[in-house]
């Protein structure tokens, strides 16, 4: 599970913190530049002590032990996990995710939960793969009731994100291990009625901004060596439009992952090669700013006051542009939202 801005390019003040916006702590952005800097290079990693933080909140997360997740919380200033029994959900969905507008956790991966942490959505199968014939439900359930209402049963969709009123959706292309092709429809959660977006399946996997965000390969990279896995490039799609501007590209890169979006909209990318790793900070298709470097693997990123979090499989980490990048905490596994 990965650990999303409404559609129309405002910034959400909600509980959910996976990919566009905080869990609403503060309404303070993280700090960027105009133009590109150089960021400090991370002292840290798996090896390295924790570094001690001065305040206390507890940070939902969900570990991953012999591939079962176990969800819990790692609370400051001790950098100590402490399992949560309550997040041992039994459920038609799938994934973990902590809300903490009505504090308790979710089945589901945050993408696809409301901005206000009200509702979240999910799917079921009417067989194994999309043969003909064969289709997908669309559930929608009221956090606060469990009310399930079933709102699609007229395709072969899969909810990808949820942002504002509207579910984007991508293709169900075989098995119930996750999303097929990219974004290419959106479903109204309140009359069930799916649309195709102009640029057809070509959004991505996340929306904010009024756009979708696709990692990609760029033909015209010159380099070709054994390590890349195919994205060199970040491309935003615009919603209304279909419209297509890079954002980031690098030569010779080995990987480029979106990470998150700061509480103002921006993506937070990761991009690097087996040597080296920089997570930067996309303020529009011109600037970036580099908050820190690295040698190691950075995994999902969520902003609330104290800062932006990182994990990867063994610890957490904190920057802030005040302190730069450290260890917080010698447990890793997926940000489930912010610090409170």
């Amino acid at each position: 599970m990965l650990a999303l801005t409404a559609a129309c390019g405002a910034t959400s003040t909600s509980q959910r913190p996976q990919n566009r916006v905080s869990p609403g702590l503060s309404d303070t952005p993280v700090v960027t530049t105009a133009s590109p800097t150089v960021g400090a290079s991370a002292a840290a990693s798996a090896t390295t002590p924790p570094a001690a933080v001065g305040f206390s909140c507890r940070l939902p997360i969900v570990t991953y032990r012999n591939q079962t997740p176990e969800a819990g919380f790692i609370s400051f200033p001790s950098g100590s996990f402490t399992d949560d029994p309550a997040g041992n959900i039994k459920s038609k969905a799938y994934g973990l995710a902590y809300d903490r507008g009505y504090n308790r956790w979710l089945p589901v991966d945050w993408r696809v939960v409301s901005d206000d942490g009200a509702r979240y959505a999910y799917v079921t199968y009417s067989g194994d793969v999309p043969t003909p014939g064969a289709y997908t439900t669309i559930h929608i359930v009221d956090v606060a009731s469990g009310a399930d209402r079933v709102v699609s049963r007229s395709g072969q969709y899969v909810p990808s994100d949820y942002v504002g009123n509207a579910v984007y959706l991508t293709a169900w292309v075989g098995g119930r291990d996750g999303p097929g092709p990219e974004i290419g429809w959106v479903l109204d959660p309140s009359t069930g009625a799916i649309r195709a977006l102009s640029g057809g399946q070509k959004y991505g996997y996340s929306v904010g901004s009024g756009a979708g965000w696709r990692t990609d390969y760029n033909p015209a990279d010159p380099t070709v060596h054994q390590g890349m896995t195919g994205a060199n490039r970040v491309t935003r799609v615009d919603l209304t439009s279909g419209n297509e501007s890079t954002w980031l590209y690098r030569q010779g890169a080995d990987w480029m992952d979106l990470l998150g979006f700061d509480r103002a909209g921006h993506p937070i990318v990761s991009t690097g090669t087996a040597q080296a790793v920089s997570v930067l900070l996309l303020t529009d298709a011109g600037h970036r700013s580099q908050l820190f470097s690295t040698t190691g693997f950075i995994g999902g990123a969520v902003e609330d006051s104290h800062g932006i979090w990182f994990t990867d499989e063994a610890a957490t980490y904190l920057y802030s542009a005040a302190s730069g990048f450290h260890k917080v905490a010698a447990a890793g596994g997926q940000i489930a939202g912010g610090c409170h």
